[in-house]
């Protein structure tokens, strides 16, 4: 009797391993809009909703972060519309794909980005402070913008400026807890 519990205990750990382990560290279950799914289900086809290893969403949520480490949202181009940001994996490559809502419509128009090795996303909100480590300088988002991060590394942020994405090279403050010791500028 003992094996036979032995092995049911083992079976449903197998069973959650290979088909749960992500939705137990899911702690918001968050929607692709259908009208982005179909558009990536046209333009990407097969694509998937990049997977975080289970490690880096325990991680995450031990620093008390909400929302999905693969789908976030934001007014990322500053027109005042909810657009969405995606971690997408497309021919075994990880893909940031920004959707910009179109005004007037449940449409949206997609922009993409090729991130190797990414680990998962975030928004930074209008008004927080930034740090470029290719500059030096500090600055402060002019709207909601995207980062990208590698954990334990890097993080890149994109953020919309003069009708389109420039890139600030930032640190992973989720995972260092601290900006780099230099004086962040204040406001613009």
């Amino acid at each position: 009797m003992k094996t036979l519990h032995t092995n049911a205990v083992v079976i449903v750990a197998m069973v959650v391993l290979s088909t749960g382990c992500r939705s137990m560290f899911s702690w918001k279950a968050e929607r692709v809009p259908p009208a982005v799914k179909a558009q990536l289900d046209k333009e990407y086809p097969a694509w998937t909703l990049h997977q975080v290893d289970p490690v880096t969403l325990k991680m995450l949520k031990s620093k008390s972060l909400s929302g999905s480490p693969a789908i976030v949202r934001g007014d990322f181009n500053g027109d005042g519309l909810e657009d969405v940001a995606v971690l997408i994996d497309y021919s075994s490559r990880p893909m940031l794909i920004i959707a910009h809502r179109i005004p007037g419509s449940d449409n949206y128009s997609l922009l993409r980005f090729y991130e190797d090795g990414a680990d998962y996303i975030f928004v930074l909100r209008k008004g927080e402070e930034g740090y470029d480590l290719n500059t030096q300088k500090g600055f402060v988002f002019p709207q909601d913008s995207v980062e990208v991060n590698w954990v334990g590394k890097a993080a890149r942020a994109y953020v919309f400026k003069d009708g389109k994405y420039c890139s600030a090279q930032t640190f992973d403050s989720r995972i260092l807890n601290k900006p780099p010791a230099v004086q962040p500028a204040r406001g613009k």
